[in-house]
């Protein structure tokens, strides 16, 4: 097959065709796990060399049923992350609150690093994983909510080469958030597992990389059987400058072929 004909092909076929499936375009440059004693203002995460920031949090409250906890909103210096992912507290069977929020560009922001976290009604024993990523386009992709007490979630991935994370939180039932007997389940990979005292409330966290658009199943085993709840948020990668010259090339050679064609 001549090149011409190649490109042709791609161009009918689409970019697809000509990258490879699963190519690892986003870097993971760091991550940390935090649990406050009284309030999230005393931890800092240095995310300036990164273009996105992902804070994942998980939290109970379970004196008396009491359903209303939630994180309302999260900082980095000053400046407001966006939402991506909200499981309220459903019932007094299950009060597990659990959220993914992101920033874009945290490197703009910078200061001194320093993350605060607003947290409305009655919840309190909160946890928190960081995350910086490089090579991601802006905003957020897919994002999923498992039903209560689910160790695992559907996504359907809507970018190519997209970095996928996962958080399996504990402790909306009771004193259950034993992290120790919870993994990730492969293909992902574990980054966090942090719980606050006496298993008041707690998640573990995985990531899949070079993810490919359709959906997948993001499951994590062991734990509790009450009480949790699974979520996940899709991040997309910045298509490769290569990727993009060859739809160039390929659109021009079709053009090329229509005219001919006249």
């Amino acid at each position: 097959m001549s090149f011409k004909k190649s490109l042709l092909l791609g161009v009918t076929l689409g970019v697809s065709s000509l990258v490879p499936a699963g190519a690892v375009t986003i870097s993971l440059d760091g991550f940390m796990s935090y649990q406050p004693t009284s309030a999230f203002d005393a931890a800092t995460f240095d995310a300036s060399a990164s273009d996105k920031l992902v804070v994942v949090v998980t939290g109970e409250h379970n004196f008396g049923g009491n359903t209303s906890g939630d994180i309302s909103g999260i900082t980095y210096d000053g400046t407001p992350l966006v939402q991506a992912v909200n499981r309220q507290p459903i019932d007094s069977s299950n009060i597990t609150a659990a959220d993914i929020w992101y920033l874009d560009n945290p490197g703009s922001f910078h200061v001194s690093g320093v993350l605060d976290a607003t947290v409305v009604g009655n919840g309190n024993n909160y946890v928190y994983t960081v995350i910086a990523l490089s090579g991601t386009a802006p905003g957020v992709g897919a994002t999923a909510v498992s039903a209560a007490n689910s160790k695992s979630v559907s996504l359907n991935a809507l970018g190519s080469d997209s970095f996928v994370v996962a958080s399996h939180g504990m402790g909306g039932d009771g004193n259950t958030a034993n992290v120790l007997s919870v993994g990730a389940d492969a293909p992902a990979s574990q980054i966090a597992a942090l719980e606050a005292g006496n298993n008041w409330a707690g998640h573990v966290v995985s990531f899949t990389n070079g993810v490919a658009p359709g959906a997948a199943t993001y499951s994590f085993t062991g734990g509790s059987a009450g009480g949790n709840v699974t979520i996940a948020a899709e991040f997309q990668a910045i298509p490769e400058p290569s990727s993009l010259a060859f739809l160039g090339i390929g659109a021009l050679a079709l053009l090329r072929r229509r005219r001919q064609d006249r």
